[in-house]
C-alpha cells in the first residue's frame, strides 16, 4: 500500500465529522416525522384520530355543566373538534376555551355550560369523515338531603 492511498490525520478527523454531521441530520429527521405522525395521527392519515373524550356532569347553583375531557388516545388540534349539544353545534373547542391551545391532548379539558339535566352532549371530530369521539347525557342536579 502507497502513501497516497492512506488518509492524513486532518482527512480522517474532517470524515469522521462529516460522518458525524450526516448521522446527526438523519437523526433529526427521524424524530420529526416520528413527532410529526404522534401528534397529527399519521402522516397522510385522513381517517379519524383514535381519541377518546369523556363527558362528565358537573353540578351547579345554576343548573348543570358538562366537563369534557380528553381521556386518551391520539392528540387532535383544537379547530377539528367541534362540541354539540342536543345536535346543534355548540362551537369548536378552541372557540369554547378548552385546555391546550395548540393542540389538545390526553388531560386536557374544557367546560361546557348553560346545560340543562337531559342534554346530550357529543364531542366530533370534523377534519375529514364526521367521526363522534364521545359522548355524554347530562344528569339532575344533585340534592342534599339535609
Amino acid at each position: 500500500m502507497s502513501n497516497e492511498d492512506e488518509l492524513s490525520p486532518e482527512q480522517f478527523r474532517w470524515l469522521v465529522l462529516v460522518a458525524i454531521g450526516l448521522g446527526a441530520v438523519l437523526l433529526v429527521s427521524i424524530l420529526g416525522v416520528t413527532a410529526a405522525s404522534v401528534v397529527w395521527g399519521g402522516a397522510g392519515s385522513d381517517g379519524p384520530p383514535a381519541a377518546a373524550f369523556e363527558v362528565q356532569t358537573i353540578d351547579r347553583t345554576d343548573g348543570v355543566a358538562a366537563n369534557v375531557t380528553h381521556a386518551g388516545g391520539d392528540a387532535v388540534t383544537p379547530e377539528s373538534i367541534v362540541v354539540e349539544v342536543n345536535g346543534e353545534p355548540r362551537g369548536t373547542w378552541a372557540e369554547l376555551g378548552g385546555e391546550g391551545p395548540d393542540i389538545v391532548a390526553t388531560g386536557h379539558r374544557l367546560l361546557v355550560g348553560n346545560l340543562s339535566a337531559g342534554d346530550s352532549v357529543a364531542v366530533i371530530w370534523t377534519s375529514g369523515d364526521r367521526t363522534e369521539l364521545g359522548r355524554g347525557t347530562m344528569r339532575a342536579p344533585s340534592t342534599n338531603g339535609s
